[in-house]
């Protein structure tokens, strides 16, 4: 049967397993009576069973000393010590005496995290994570391939060995494939979304193609591409798949729509959609128009679909070798 045992703010008057006070790194939680907060690894410890021992185990954690030695590295202790102040006091004799007295005061200075969601580093293992993506960024700004990087971390280790980062590198094609969709995707793509949906940002393209992947199904890759202030270019970028059974015009019309309003993009912002083959995005073309002249909004730029110019440009061909 669990304890129930509840926290305790006499606890925060003690020292932990590393000799430090439970106060620097501990916290209630206002709606968890059963639970404590640890502000250095922010995270939830359940005391419900064990009590201030599960406090202790916490802090003989690894990661908890680490982060707690990296705290103290961040912490300046500065001594000022004013000018000498002079005093007289009366002897027995009648007589004055100087005394020099120097009073010295001792402040303690801590590095604080900056304000915001920037992530800063302060062990060694954040260190090699932020070093890991370093590595993932130069492999797709690069186009290398995943199985490139399955050895990369012994490579690091050997060519930097007096580098305690580049001894805690870990990395194969798994993980590279698991940073690169998990880790720094979600990232950018929250970071192009806001910037299309920024003022700066008054129209945007929309580029998709309709695939069939090994599953046999229909599969809608969406991109996007916009003016960014930000790099001072035209830039397209990927942010969506559907996987569609039929892929009919209805089907694919609804999925856009969906999209935009998924992503807060103003339908009176879409410039003008590419597409690939007219077999079923030309009756797309139409219903999307319908529904943009139905909400007011100002119409599409058609440009057509590439497969008239393919053939033109075949043809062109044909006619070049018959010459």
């Amino acid at each position: 049967m669990p304890r129930n045992t509840k926290f305790s703010t006499d606890w925060l008057k003690s020292l932990d397993a590393n000799g430090d006070c439970i106060s620097e790194w501990c916290v209630a939680i206002a709606n968890d009576p059963y639970s404590a907060q640890c502000r250095m690894c922010s995270h939830t410890i359940s005391i419900a069973n064990m009590g201030f021992h599960q406090l202790h185990l916490h802090s003989e954690s690894k990661k908890h000393q680490d982060i707690m030695e990296a705290h103290r590295k961040q912490t300046v202790f500065m001594t000022s010590s004013p000018a000498a102040s002079t005093c007289l006091s009366d002897a027995s004799d009648g007589s004055s005496t100087a005394i020099s007295s120097q009073i010295i005061q001792s402040n303690t200075v801590t590095l604080a995290k900056p304000k915001g969601n920037q992530w800063v580093p302060a062990t060694t293992q954040d260190k090699a994570r932020k070093a890991e993506a370093m590595l993932m960024l130069k492999m797709a700004s690069s186009n290398y391939s995943f199985a490139s990087f399955d050895n990369i971390a012994d490579v690091c280790r050997l060519a930097f060995e007096d580098s305690d980062i580049a001894q805690h590198i870990t990395m194969n094609r798994k993980k590279a494939a698991y940073i690169i969709t998990d880790g720094l995707g979600p990232y950018f793509q929250k970071l192009f979304c806001t910037d299309i949906q920024s003022g700066s940002v008054p129209y945007f393209t929309l580029y998709f193609d309709e695939t069939t992947p090994r599953q046999v199904k229909k599969q809608l890759d969406i991109h996007v591409g916009f003016w960014s202030d930000r790099f001072g270019k035209v830039v397209v970028i990927y942010l969506h798949s559907a996987f569609l059974g039929h892929a009919d015009a209805q089907q694919i019309e609804q999925e856009i729509r969906t999209f935009l309003d998924n992503n807060a993009l103003k339908h009176c912002n879409l410039l003008q959609c590419s597409m690939d083959g007219p077999a079923v995005n030309i009756a797309f073309l139409r219903r999307l128009t319908a529904h943009l002249d139905s909400v007011q909004s100002p119409p599409l730029i058609d440009l057509g679909t590439c497969i008239p110019c393919i053939q033109l440009f075949k043809k062109g061909l044909r006619d070049y070798h018959l010459t």
